[in-house]
């Protein structure tokens, strides 16, 4: 999570003049050419505790501040090129407490930098406009994970790539992803890179799998494109 590898890396530590990264779904013989920006942020909301029992209406629920705030924001796939979550919240300590402070994490990406900052802004405002209605503080941070890449199709690294997809007798598919992974950094310092897919399935749930025959076929693909090379 987060990448933490690739991101500190350089170009003279990497020592390459391309990459193969093994980070995607789809029929082995995909390749992922384009993936988007990603932001993460958290938030901080801090209200005031209070008895939930004896004297409720002296408390302010960070909780529901959050709640409402999450509710007015625009989520899921936004347009073609952005999507945006909220994927952890965290709060409260008893039934009996109105809760004091509640922490909120999301995301968005985007290909696109003014659709990216516009729905990033969009859920900063979301949250100030209730946190200043309940009389509730909002701190929130932001941090850039990676940046956009796209990859030419007329480039060596396209070329390799269908000449390996050829010689393993695979069917050779340009595709975009939504995803990041660490060829959005190794493009960032200056190497080439895609994603192949690995024929995972289910992704990112209990139930995620990886067929042994596609897993075959995925080697077969890089030592065709290795030995193209």
């Amino acid at each position: 999570t987060g990448l933490k590898g690739s991101r500190n890396m350089t170009k003279n530590l990497a020592a390459a003049d391309l990459g193969l990264v093994m980070d995607s779904h789809g029929p082995i013989g995909s390749v992922v050419v384009s993936a988007p920006t990603q932001y993460t942020f958290s938030a901080k909301i801090k209200g005031k505790a209070a008895h939930a029992g004896i004297e409720p209406e002296k408390g302010i629920n960070a909780i529901l501040v959050a709640s409402k705030a999450i509710a007015a924001m625009k989520l899921g796939q936004i347009d073609q090129r952005t999507t945006a979550n909220i994927g952890v919240i965290e709060g409260g300590k008893a039934t009996n407490i109105i809760p004091e402070e509640v922490m909120i994490r999301g995301e968005v990406r985007s290909t696109e930098p003014a659709k990216l900052e516009k729905q990033l802004l969009h859920m900063q405002k979301c949250l100030a406009e209730e946190s200043r209605k309940a009389r509730a503080k909002l701190s929130f941070i932001k941090t850039r994970e990676y940046s956009t890449f796209k990859i030419a199709s007329n480039t060596d690294l396209i070329k390799l790539c269908r000449k390996g997809a050829r010689i393993a007798g695979l069917k050779f598919l340009r595709k975009a992803s939504g995803g990041g992974s660490d060829a959005n950094n190794l493009n960032a310092i200056g190497i080439p890179s895609v994603v192949l897919s690995t024929g995972m399935t289910n992704v990112h749930s209990t139930t995620e799998y990886i067929k042994i025959s596609d897993l075959n076929k995925a080697a077969e693909f890089i030592l065709a494109i290795a030995l193209s090379a």
